[in-house]
């Protein structure tokens, strides 16, 4: 194995790509190394993001399979800073008068969904032009580049377990409370609003309806046409308290290693009254 040395900063990510294993060590004594865990893996690479509040340095070990031993090596390293700022903020949840029900539609296999529908503007996302939407369950809203098409382009839904981001196989996605225990096929209704001033933006209203099975929280979604994104908790419905648990909360662009968790199944990270924006550097 090789091993090298690298310090990654506050809220920033670690990226690796090369020919062989990678793992993220948080220092090593003796013979013994402790792995850090919470790396994202794909083929050839590996991304893993300080969360903390200070700089971390950590030892990046690579290795080879056995009949590759003698292979050279072509190792790329780089320490990038996160493509948005997060920040906790007070809700400011919008009233949703004259907003548009968002278009559902059944598939063949008897599920339902939403169409992909173009956006009111041009949307920037983690470096590129998101141009429409459609809602993808349980509670995530995806986001794509090209104009929208017919029930052609209909994809399937994410998968009930929930991991952490990036969720494998998903492009750019929204992630303002995915939680497998509620799926907005069958508990919950969608609204959107294209509100021109004073700062131009769509807000998507998310509520549970009567068929909801477990308490869940309203919530709307901000996009700004400057490429900022909210994330408004506005009151639970179906319970006195919502416990986010069981929940992921943030967003990811469209390769494995763009991704912003706000949190990961910690029961208080979002709660009503409170928001989380996103705002590009």
């Amino acid at each position: 194995a090789y091993y090298y040395a690298a310090r990654v900063g506050a809220g920033e990510t670690l990226t690796l790509m090369g020919r062989g294993r990678f793992r993220v060590l948080d220092g090593c004594e003796g013979a013994r190394c402790l792995d850090l865990g919470g790396a994202t893996v794909s083929d050839n690479s590996l991304a893993w993001r300080n969360d903390g509040a200070t700089a971390r340095d950590v030892v990046v070990a690579m290795s080879l399979p056995r009949e590759r031993q003698h292979d050279a090596v072509d190792l790329r390293v780089a320490i990038g800073r996160p493509r948005y700022a997060m920040t906790r903020i007070t809700a400011e949840c919008e009233p949703t008068t004259g907003a548009l029900d968002a278009r559902y539609t059944s598939t063949f296999l008897g599920s339902t969904g939403t169409v992909w529908q173009a956006l009111p503007f041009e949307l920037p996302y983690f470096g590129a032009t998101m141009r429409s939407w459609r809602l993808a369950s349980p509670g995530g809203i995806r986001l794509d580049g090209s104009a929208p098409t017919d029930m052609a382009a209909y994809e399937a839904r994410l998968r009930s377990s929930v991991t952490t981001l990036p969720i494998s196989g998903e492009g750019p996605l929204l992630a303002p409370l995915i939680d497998p225990a509620f799926s907005l096929d069958f508990a919950g209704e969608i609204r959107w609003l294209d509100v021109a001033a004073p700062r131009r933006h769509v807000t998507f209203d998310v509520r549970p309806n009567a068929m909801a099975r477990a308490p869940y929280l309203h919530h709307q979604v901000r996009l700004y046409a400057d490429g900022a994104v909210e994330f408004h908790y506005c009151d639970v419905v179906g319970g006195a308290s919502y416990d986010a648990s069981r929940a992921v909360v943030g967003m990811q662009g469209g390769t494995p290693v763009s991704a912003m968790t706000w949190s990961a199944f910690v029961r208080d990270a979002v709660q009503p009254g409170m928001g989380v924006r996103f705002t590009p550097q």
